[in-house]
């Protein structure tokens, strides 16, 4: 957990099937570095840097069993939320790309999202929305999100190496602490 409240902590999660271990993602994941996206802080209001730990354990925890129901059933159940586009509105590009037709759309009306906002995200220029996405996210695509190189490496490991420290692998955790020391 860091330790400053004005950055948000990071998990990443991973299942055993078949003996095969698996990275939980890319949806519902954090974009760039995968690591799990169980709650909005601005929206949801569910937990927020300095809360209780065990609340955000609860998270994590319904956020996995909503991935299990996304793999048998191909529909994520309940609330989601899109990443902002250039007016902090849900982007088109990424509704499109990470939300099936059969679930909540992220505009707030309660509506699924092939009968909300996908009719209108189809009129838009595919290659103009894309384009827009990367400018707005360091020039990555939405299938760029993965964990850092390290944490699978430590799972593949079978955890049994110590884990890398927040700092190497949390880069908004990087950022916070280069701009509070004043190096860039």
């Amino acid at each position: 957990m860091p330790e400053t409240p004005a950055v948000e902590p990071r998990g990443w999660a991973f299942w055993e099937q078949d003996g095969q271990v698996e990275w939980i993602g890319p949806r519902h994941t954090n974009f760039p570095d995968g690591s799990v996206c169980a709650y909005h802080p601005m929206l949801d209001k569910a937990w927020s840097p300095g809360g209780d730990l065990c609340t955000l354990l609860d998270l994590y925890s319904v956020w996995a069993l909503r991935h299990l129901h996304l793999v048998v059933f191909d529909r994520w159940p309940g609330r989601q939320y899109a990443m902002p586009d250039e007016l902090g509105q849900s982007d088109p590009y990424y509704r499109l790309t990470q939300f099936k037709e059969a679930e909540l759309c992220s505009c707030g009306s309660n509506r699924r999202y092939g009968e909300c906002c996908r009719p209108h995200d189809l009129k838009l220029p595919f290659l103009s929305i894309l384009h827009a996405f990367k400018r707005r996210n360091l020039g990555l695509g939405i299938l760029d999100r993965a964990p850092p190189a390290e944490i699978p490496a430590l799972i593949a490991q079978g955890g049994q190496k110590p884990p890398p420290s927040m700092l190497e692998v949390h880069s908004t955790l990087r950022a916070h602490v280069a701009d509070v020391s004043g190096n860039p």
